[in-house]
């Protein structure tokens, strides 16, 4: 075989040199030399030896006829490579590589990440090693202060396990009342900071990024003229994400720590909205907001119009009602003739009184009706609210043939306080409407008595019945107002003649426990005079 081999090699030789004696002939040994070591068969690695070693290039007269081509390597990727023959003077750049993910970018020498490549490379008859190197887009998506998004681009480069990524500057732009606090990945308001700024941030992959923005805000609390105390503001943090979301403080309501004089807080108005707030509740504000106090006057009381009164609760909560009947008119007698019984007055019946507690909700309307005094005994005008009017009357003596003169006062109306309108003789048949009444007095009246002893007749003074008295319904009796009997007071019902109208606390608690204390609703003879007046005290909520 050695043999073999060295006679083909000295043929070789022998034919070149054959090829030197003439320009023409060697040009023709050129092309078929060219052929020869062009063809694999020689020994399969397109390399031609001479004494053992491979020949680079043959020249004839200084000048190069032939030069041997080189196996360039090429890396695509780690453990990833291919092996290419190419001949003298041709590029070594038509070979291609392929990436998932990726384009082709070019080669390079190293295995350096760049975008600086090979542009033009010739084959020179040495071996070498070429990488590939791969790129592809990475885009960077923003909302900043706004949930348009803006857009950047940039290259990312591979070569072999080595990355350059395209760095992005993004300036988060400024939003009016609030301050920026850095991007996230996320688009919740109140997501982490991914990223606290892009500055020459490089990036590997395609990402939206969303402007974070906070501000404070402060729940403030005004006394609304109160004397003295305070309560301390409370601050919180909205947080904004330029997706588009928001997300605002909940600021749990404090108690109240001011004071005002003859007034019960109820609670917070919250700005300008009209919303009122209660201790405890929470309240989600987004922007700076002072809440005021609200103030009860602790007693609303209400004297005698001659008219049905409205008046609106407030607020909601447990109140007190207290109502007092309007007292009888005074009755006068006298017996004329008679030197020994002067001119007498007797005084009608106090009004009664009547106590009780019910739980109101804000915007319930109540009815206050406050009772009138009745009549003196010259005028005998019945109370406004059931008082009937009073009477009077002349009798001759049977035996002294002197005239008696007498006359009543009129009955003293009611006073009521209930959930329709109108008078208490009116509200018959809706009693659940009624909340408390206090009964009026009976007139006063001086009588007289037939004597049966042939004597002058007796004169006496009898004061009107005390409103409160209590009363069954029958047949005798009338509701709100007597139908039949004179000088009697106004009430749930009434009786005879000068009698006291009865109280009613049907339609409120019969008792009530609250912050410790025992309630109990009730009616009384109360000793009132004069025109009838009511009483409604807030106990709180």
């Amino acid at each position: 075989m050695e043999k073999r081999n060295f006679l083909l090699q000295f043929l070789q030789f022998c034919i070149l040199c054959l090829c030197a004696c003439s320009c023409f002939l060697a040009e023709s040994l050129k092309v078929k030399a060219d052929l020869i070591l062009d063809n694999r068969q020689i020994d399969g690695s397109h390399t031609i030896y001479f004494g053992g070693q491979p020949l680079r290039e043959i020249q004839y007269g200084g000048t190069v006829v032939w030069r041997a081509g080189a196996y360039i390597t090429y890396v695509i990727d780690n453990n990833i490579s291919e092996t290419h023959f190419v001949p003298y003077g041709q590029t070594t750049l038509a070979v291609t590589g392929s990436k998932a993910g990726y384009e082709f970018a070019g080669w390079r020498q190293d295995q350096t990440a760049s975008a600086d490549i090979l542009t033009a490379d010739l084959c020179t008859g040495d071996a070498k090693t070429l990488y590939a190197v791969f790129r592809k887009t990475v885009t960077v998506s923003c909302c900043n202060g706004s949930p348009t998004p803006q857009t950047a681009s940039g290259y990312l480069y591979y070569n072999n396990g080595n990355v350059r990524s395209p760095e992005f500057t993004i300036g988060q732009l400024p939003l009016s009342g609030w301050s920026a606090r850095g991007w996230s990945t996320g688009q919740a308001a109140d997501a982490g900071i991914s990223y606290s700024a892009v500055n020459g941030t490089p990036f590997n992959d395609d990402v939206a990024l969303y402007g974070l923005y906070q501000k404070n805000i402060t729940a403030s609390f005004d006394g609304n003229g109160a004397e003295s105390g305070s309560v301390a503001a409370i601050t919180g943090t909205a947080y904004y994400n330029s997706a588009g979301n928001t997300v605002n403080p909940a600021f749990p309501m404090p108690a109240n720590g001011f004071i005002k004089s003859g007034n019960t807080w109820t609670g917070w108005l919250q700005g300008s909205t009209g919303i009122t707030r209660t201790s405890g509740e929470s309240v989600t504000l987004s922007s700076d907001t002072v809440f005021a106090a609200i103030w009860q006057p602790t007693v609303k009381n209400f004297g005698y119009t001659g008219n049905v009164q409205e008046w609106t609760v407030p607020v909601t909560g447990y109140y007190k009602l207290e109502a007092w009947g309007a007292s009888g008119g005074t009755g006068y007698g006298n017996s004329y003739g008679i030197a020994h019984i002067p001119l007498e007055e007797v005084s009608g019946g106090p009004g009664g009184y009547a106590c009780g507690y019910k739980y109101l909700t804000a915007g319930t309307v109540l009815y206050v009706c406050t009772g009138g005094a009745g009549g003196e005994y010259g005028e005998r005008k019945g109370g406004f609210n059931g008082g009937t009017a009073g009477f009077e009357n002349t009798h001759t003596d049977h035996v002294s043939f002197r005239e008696h003169y007498i006359c009543s006062g009129g009955g003293g109306g009611a006073t009521h306080i209930a959930t329709r309108a109108g008078l208490l003789e009116n509200l018959e048949g809706c009693t659940p409407d009624i909340l408390i009444a206090a009964g009026g007095g009976g007139g006063g009246l001086d009588n007289y008595e037939p004597d049966e002893d042939g004597e002058d007749d007796e004169i006496y003074g009898r004061r009107g019945g005390n409103g409160g008295t209590g009363i069954a319904p029958s047949s005798s009796t009338g509701f709100g107002r007597s139908r039949t009997s004179r000088s009697c007071g106004g009430g749930y019902y009434t009786g005879d003649d000068q009698a006291g109208g009865s109280s009613y606390i049907g339609g409120v608690m019969p008792s009530l426990t609250y912050n410790g204390i025992n309630y109990v609703s009730t009616t009384a003879v109360s000793g009132h005079t004069g025109n009838g007046a009511a009483t409604i005290t807030y106990l709180g909520y």
